[in-house]
C-alpha cells in the first residue's frame, strides 16, 4: 500500500469534513453503496424493476448468450454491454464464479477502460469477489485512466480498507469536487469516509454526519 494512502486520523477534522461536504442522494455511488449494505433491498428493487419491464427477444439472446459465456474472455466482453436487470445479475454471478481466472483481465482492463457500464460492474465484482483487492487499489490508483473508476473504487476501499486510508479519501472527494463540481465523482471517496468512520471510529454521529446537495 502506498504511503500517501494513509494518514494521522484527526477525529475533529472527520467530523467537519462528514457534516459539510456535500451528500447526492441519486449518486451512483449512494446507490451503489446504499444496496451493498442492504442486499435484502437491493433483491426487492431487482424483483419490481423486473416485474415492470416487459422482456424483449434481445433480452432472452442476451440470457442466452451469458449462460453459454466459456471463457472469462467472452464474460469480460459481456461486463461492457448494458443489459436488462436479470441478465445483469446473472452475468454478474457468472463473473464471480470464474473469479480466479478474470480476476487479471478485470484488473488489466480497469487500466484503460472509460465506459461506466463496466466500471460499475467493475466495482460490483471487486466489492464481492474473495481476493481482497484493497492493495492492488492503491497500489494502482494513479494509473487508472478514469475518475468516475477512481470515485467508484474508492467504495471498495471504504468496504474492505482501514480507518487510515481516510486523510486519502478526504483529499480525493475535496479533488473531484473541485474539478467535476456538476458530477457526484466526490460522492465515492465521500462514502468511504463515512463507512470506515462507521467501522472503526465507533462514533453513532457518523450515521447522520453530511449535509444533502
Amino acid at each position: 500500500m502506498t504511503e500517501a494512502m494513509t494518514g494521522i486520523i484527526d477525529e475533529k477534522e472527520i467530523r467537519t469534513f462528514l457534516e459539510t461536504h456535500r451528500d447526492i442522494e441519486m449518486s451512483p455511488a449512494k446507490m451503489e453503496f446504499t444496496l451493498h449494505l442492504n442486499p435484502e433491498m437491493a433483491g426487492i428493487i431487482r424483483t419490481e424493476a423486473v416485474k415492470h419491464v416487459p422482456v424483449r427477444p434481445e433480452d432472452t439472446e442476451m440470457a442466452a448468450e451469458i449462460e453459454a459465456a466459456g471463457s472469462p474472455e467472452e464474460l469480460l466482453r459481456l461486463m461492457r454491454k448494458p443489459m436488462q436487470v436479470s441478465n445483469r445479475d446473472r452475468m454478474r454471478e457468472r463473473i464471480l464464479e470464474m473469479e480466479d481466472e478474470i480476476y487479471p483481465l478485470v484488473q488489466n482492463k480497469c487500466l484503460t477502460v472509460m465506459q461506466d457500464v463496466f466500471i460499475e460492474n467493475a466495482l460490483y465484482f471487486f466489492l464481492n469477489c474473495r481476493e481482497d483487492s484493497v492493495d492492488w487499489i492503491c497500489d494502482t490508483y494513479d494509473s487508472f485512466r478514469s475518475d468516475y473508476l477512481k470515485s467508484m473504487l474508492c467504495l471498495v476501499l471504504g468496504f474492505r480498507g482501514s480507518a487510515a486510508m481516510i486523510p486519502f479519501l478526504m483529499g480525493e472527494a475535496e479533488r473531484l469536487e473541485s474539478r467535476y463540481p456538476n458530477e457526484s465523482y466526490d460522492q465515492g471517496p465521500t462514502l468511504a469516509v463515512h463507512e470506515l468512520a462507521v467501522r472503526f471510529l465507533d462514533r453513532k454521529v457518523w450515521k447522520n454526519s453530511g449535509k444533502n446537495a
